[in-house]
């Protein structure tokens, strides 16, 4: 009778931790894929909907069932790690935009230098062209309250100056035309 009670208990443990493993890997699977969203919204600058996303993911972190206890803690650094990467960057988010933009700024000036470089011999056919859309695109850029953005300005004005002034025949007849001011 031992022996029988005994292989019927064992038949039903392996059975029920064959269950189980099965269970922990469905688990882990969507936890795996949790982290993996949670690390793509890590990255996002999309700010509002990344975090409502992020928490709903939070919530849906929680009704996941239990996996195997070696790699719980594991997983759970990884989700936590991408969730407080970005929560960090969306507490930060004013001074990544400026810095963005200062960026985008810097990106036009170098442009700019690029132009003011340029021979007046080896110099394209379209090059009043393109300075003027530089500075259509200057102009129409959000402006930007920060002591860096004043550094800039000046940067780009001195810059187009002396554009305008190395390469004047280039813009006659239009609005950087020296001649005409």
């Amino acid at each position: 009778r031992f022996r029988t009670a005994s292989g019927a208990f064992f038949t039903r443990r392996r059975e029920d931790l064959a269950t189980r493993k099965k269970v922990w890997a469905e688990n882990q699977a969507r936890k795996d894929a949790l982290c993996a969203r949670a690390e793509v919204l890590a990255e996002s600058t999309d700010w509002d909907a990344a975090a409502n996303e992020l928490k709903r993911l939070q919530n849906d972190w929680k009704t996941v069932g239990p996996i195997r206890r070696n790699k719980s803690e594991e997983m759970w650094g990884r989700f936590r790690a991408a969730a407080d990467k970005f929560f960090e960057r969306y507490h930060n988010r004013h001074q990544i935009t400026l810095s963005n933009k200062l960026a985008e700024r810097e990106a036009l000036i170098v442009e700019l230098e690029v132009l003011a470089a340029v021979e007046t011999t080896s110099r394209p056919a379209d090059y009043a062209e393109r300075v003027q859309q530089l500075r259509t695109t200057w102009n129409r850029s959000v402006p930007i309250p920060s002591a860096e953005a004043k550094v800039l300005a000046d940067r780009w004005q001195a810059t187009l100056t002396r554009v305008i002034q190395q390469h004047a025949d280039a813009f006659a007849g239009s609005d950087f035309d020296p001649a005409v001011a």
